[in-house]
């Protein structure tokens, strides 16, 4: 068994997949958080 992700499979820009990349690997919050003010961004992860 493997996941396999389509978004990758569809045309478009890679810099959606970077962004995606970017917001799921420096923020702790879950995707779907209501609360706005938990949004923060660890800029020593992105850099």
């Amino acid at each position: 068994m493997c996941v396999v992700e389509l978004d990758t499979v569809m045309p478009g820009s890679v810099l959606y997949d970077f962004s995606d990349m970017v917001r799921t690997t420096t923020t702790p919050t879950l995707e779907d958080e209501r609360d706005l003010s938990r949004g923060i961004m660890h800029l020593s992860t992105f850099k």
